[in-house]
C-alpha cells in the first residue's frame, strides 16, 4: 500500500504567524547534532477552520462529505518543481502552496540521507474521471471514489523512495 500524504491540513507558508505568541520552547533531541533544539516556539492561534469549501486547504473529503460538485478542479494547480525526487517530478501536478511545501519536504528527506535516498513520487492530483476510473477497480477500502479523495483536491501525493513503493 502507497503512503498518502495529505498537505493539505496546514498551509505552512503561514508559519510565521502561526507561531508569533510566546509560549515556553518545546525542544527535542536531534541525532544529528547530538543537542536538544528548539522543534516549537510560540502557540497556535485557533484558525478559523473551513472544511466544507471546495477550495479549502481544509477540506474534509469522504462519502459523507463530498465535492460540492461532480467537475471540480482546482484553479490552483501547478507542476511540481523540485530537483530532490528521484523521478520527474514536474509530470506530477499539485495545488501551488502544496507543491511549494512538498518540494521543500522533498529537499529535507534527500538532505537527511545524504542524497542517497530520495522521495518518488507515484502519484498527485487526479481529474474526477481519473479517480472513478481507478474506483471502479479498487476496493473502496483501497481507493476512494469520485468526488471524495484528496488527490482530486490536488493536496495529495502517493510517495515512495528511490523509485520502490512505501508500504
Amino acid at each position: 500500500m502507497m503512503l498518502a500524504i495529505f498537505l493539505g491540513t496546514l498551509a505552512f507558508s503561514y508559519i510565521d504567524t502561526l507561531f508569533a505568541q510566546s509560549t515556553p520552547e518545546i525542544r527535542t533531541y536531534n541525532p544529528h547534532t547530538g543537542y536538544r533544539e528548539v522543534i516549537l516556539e510560540g502557540s497556535l492561534p485557533s484558525p478559523s477552520r473551513d472544511i466544507s469549501t471546495d477550495q479549502s486547504f481544509q477540506k474534509f473529503l469522504d462519502e459523507d462529505n463530498p465535492f460540492t460538485t461532480t467537475t471540480y478542479k482546482p484553479n490552483d494547480l501547478v507542476a511540481i518543481t523540485s530537483h530532490f525526487t528521484h523521478n520527474d517530478a514536474s509530470k506530477f501536478w499539485l495545488r501551488e502552496e502544496a507543491a511549494f511545501q512538498f518540494a521543500d519536504m522533498a529537499r529535507a528527506f534527500a538532505n537527511t540521507f545524504n542524497f542517497k535516498q530520495k522521495l518518488s513520487i507515484v502519484s498527485a492530483y487526479r481529474s474526477p474521471m481519473f479517480q472513478a476510473s481507478l474506483a471502479r477497480n479498487c476496493s473502496t477500502t483501497r481507493c476512494a471514489s469520485a468526488g471524495t479523495s484528496e488527490h482530486e483536491a490536488g493536496l495529495a501525493l502517493d510517495l515512495g523512495v528511490n523509485g520502490g513503493n512505501i508500504l
